[in-house]
């Protein structure tokens, strides 16, 4: 109950972490630090019950790709 309490003041969709790696063609960040960094830049950042490496967060496909690995 508390990922669905977390997660249920987000955006109405989800962004599966794993998936963007592949899609950066790098490696997946720390969860933790992930979702602390978008935290810190005013975003909502929480898990997902949807995907074990899913994130609910309203950030742009931009803004995310800065957190990843180069």
């Amino acid at each position: 109950f508390e990922v669905w309490r977390a997660e249920s003041g987000g955006p109405p969709y989800h962004r599966d972490v794993a998936e963007l790696s592949r899609r950066f063609k790098t490696s997946q960040p720390r969860m933790e630090k992930l979702m602390a960094a978008l935290k810190d830049s005013g975003r909502f950042a929480e898990r997902t019950s949807f995907a074990p490496t899913g994130i609910r967060t309203g950030a742009t496909t931009e803004e995310l790709r800065a957190l990843f690995p180069k």
